[in-house]
């Protein structure tokens, strides 16, 4: 709730996206034992529109049939995916180029022989069983004619990177032009269901008992649809972090603060540029709560001396959304794991920074 409020949501959309981010977690950890691979296991899929914001166990494609009176919801359905054309081209016709379209018999002798590889290629996927087709390809009408007569829900022109994820979730075969259809190259779901939203088609395909998830987003502006976007991103990882380690420190600056003043005390035991180093280290962590105080409108300079005047008499304070020094209210919290990350992160480049500034002047 905290990470996504803090990239400047609404209170009401930031409590939509942590009740989303944790069905989804939730669902993920259940299905996946070990590391979570948030890039791999979830898709985010934005639109403008709305607002509004969904999760399903399973993958969003924001797709087209290949005809609109094609069927529109299956249950259990078999999947089929191919990466090839399910089209016939004249040169496979005619490979020796040696007949013209000079006639109306001649171009009918060619519709006829055209139709008739099609219905073998239309037979040959409706033999399979399978009940909803995806194809990297394009696909001729008259097989999809044929696949609507045999109710089937066909989509084409494709993106490889959907058709992969696809393929991972479900089970199914990649199938190559040249590959005979076995019951085993279909996949699986629970539900095939197309639907329309804001104008537009989308396919949600549910597939609860494999680690994927899908998160799809509606804002009317593009401004608002990349902050939700960044809100769900960072409650995400959040959520990951501390389902693997639950460990949580006060937010609102309060652990940097104090970070702080025990990094003081210990350049305290030091000498030299040893100890100008680890106070600047000190001042570095204090930066946080100030560059907060900064951001809420808050006098700075006021607000860490208030902290400090808070954490002398043993209050832990935090700056707060109310544009104030407190102990009360809502707590804020932050994941342990995350706030270890940064410091580390940040310590690391600046020794690098560091080192790149000793060996130019060496030069």
């Amino acid at each position: 709730m905290c990470s996504a409020t803090g990239k400047g949501i609404e209170k009401h959309q930031a409590e939509a996206v942590t009740d989303i981010v944790l069905q989804v977690i939730k669902h993920l950890n259940e299905k996946q034992a070990g590391r979570l691979d948030l890039n791999r296991n979830i898709k985010i899929l934005k639109k403008k529109g709305g607002p509004e914001i969904v999760a399903l166990e399973g993958l969003i494609l924001d797709e087209n049939p290949a005809r609109e009176d094609m069927p529109d919801e299956f249950e259990n359905p078999a999947v089929l995916i191919t990466n090839y054309d399910l089209k016939i081209k004249s040169g496979y016709l005619n490979p020796q180029h040696n007949l013209k379209m000079d006639s109306v018999q001649t171009a009918l002798l060619f519709e006829d022989r055209k139709k008739q590889i099609c219905g073998g290629i239309a037979r040959k996927i409706i033999d399979s069983g399978a009940n909803v087709l995806f194809s990297e390809g394009d696909i001729d009408p008259y097989i999809e004619t044929l696949l609507r007569d045999s109710n089937i829900l066909a989509f084409k022109k494709l993106k490889m990177k959907d058709l992969e994820k696809l393929a991972e979730a479900t089970g199914t075969t990649l199938m190559s032009q040249q590959d005979e259809i076995h019951p085993c190259d279909l996949g699986k779901a629970d539900s095939i269901r197309l639907e329309k939203k804001n104008g537009e088609n989308f396919v949600f395909i549910a597939v609860k008992d494999k680690a994927v998830a899908t998160i799809l987003i509606w804002e009317p502006v593009k401004y608002g649809l990349d902050k939700v976007e960044e809100a769900v991103d960072d409650a995400l990882n959040n959520a990951a972090f501390l389902l693997k380690n639950r460990e949580i420190v006060n937010g609102g600056g309060a652990i940097e603060f104090e970070l702080a003043h025990m990094v003081r005390l210990f350049a305290a035991t030091q000498t030299g540029k040893r100890q100008l180093a680890v106070q600047a280290y000190a001042e570095a962590l204090e930066k946080i709560p100030t560059i907060l105080a900064r951001n809420m409108g808050m006098n700075a300079i006021d607000a860490m001396a208030q902290m400090k005047n808070s954490y002398a008499r043993g209050i832990e304070a935090r700056i707060d959304l109310s544009r104030r020094v407190t102990d009360k209210g809502p707590k804020v919290y932050d994941s342990a794991t995350v706030k270890k990350l940064a410091i580390i992160a940040a310590t690391e480049t600046s020794r690098n920074v560091l080192r790149i500034d000793e060996i130019v002047p060496k030069k």
